[in-house]
């Protein structure tokens, strides 16, 4: 058996169910013949699920990957906030980035073994973090004062 369409018979379109009971064990057998066939013929199509027309979308594919992944709550609405936040996309990638902590920032490279020191570059004072490259480090943190931008990360 190649192809789903083996395991029926046709005028009138039905499941093959001695040769399904056959192959299968018999939970998946009656799972298969449960599943309705068209009674006419029809062109196959590709369908997504997740969408009422049928056709995939990044933002339902984003849903979906949501629901899989084991995302909490809070941060199912943080990551709506950052999605809803009116800017552009290149910005809403990288604070997702910083969020599941996709930068390659030392702390981060060092985690996966392809660095041995994780030690900010710059200062040579401290780990570099996520918070430590956007907050904490002297100059950063001269830029966001300079721009009057109180920036405090958790």
């Amino acid at each position: 058996m190649d192809w789903v369409s083996d395991l029926m018979l046709q005028n009138p379109n039905r499941w093959n169910r001695d040769i399904i009971y056959l192959i299968f064990v018999k939970e998946e057998a009656d799972q298969i013949v449960s599943i309705l066939i068209p009674t006419t013929n029809q062109p196959n199509k590709v369908v997504w699920f997740k969408e009422n027309s049928g056709i995939y979308s990044v933002k339902s594919g984003y849903k979906l990957l949501l629901d899989l992944s084991n995302v909490n709550v809070n941060e199912k609405k943080l990551f709506k906030q950052i999605w809803s936040l009116m800017c552009p996309s290149k910005i809403h990638i990288l604070m997702w980035k910083f969020v599941k902590n996709f930068i390659p920032i030392y702390q981060n490279l060092h985690f996966r073994r392809l660095i041995t020191d994780n030690k900010c570059l710059r200062c040579r004072l401290v780990c570099e973090s996520s918070t430590h490259a956007i907050q904490d480090y002297l100059i950063v943190a001269e830029v966001w004062s300079k721009l009057n931008v109180q920036c405090q990360i958790q």
